[in-house]
């Protein structure tokens, strides 16, 4: 009977990690709404406009700052792409 509520966790809909930590066995299916993601895409935009004029105030940006603004461009880019162009 155990076993029963394991598999059936793994179930789409249901908890997907595996017991031991290790990949899912079963991906879920189902689509999620993009509620978690507008309200991250607005907090984005909202600090990425506060971050311009505080970069522009200070005139510098140590590499780290940069490397990691770099990678969210692009994370942000392929998205962007893939809605608008379908790529």
């Amino acid at each position: 009977m155990d076993n029963l509520k394991q598999i059936e966790e793994f179930l789409p809909g249901g908890n997907t990690a595996a017991p031991n930590g290790d990949m899912p066995l079963v991906q879920p299916t189902t689509e999620l709404k993009p509620s978690m993601a507008l309200t991250n895409l607005k907090k984005i935009a909202s600090q990425a406009q506060e971050l311009i004029t505080m970069i522009n105030q200070s005139n510098k940006l140590e590499r780290w700052a940069e490397d990691h603004i770099c990678t969210s461009a692009d994370d942000i880019e392929e998205v962007y792409n893939y809605f608008k162009f379908g790529e």
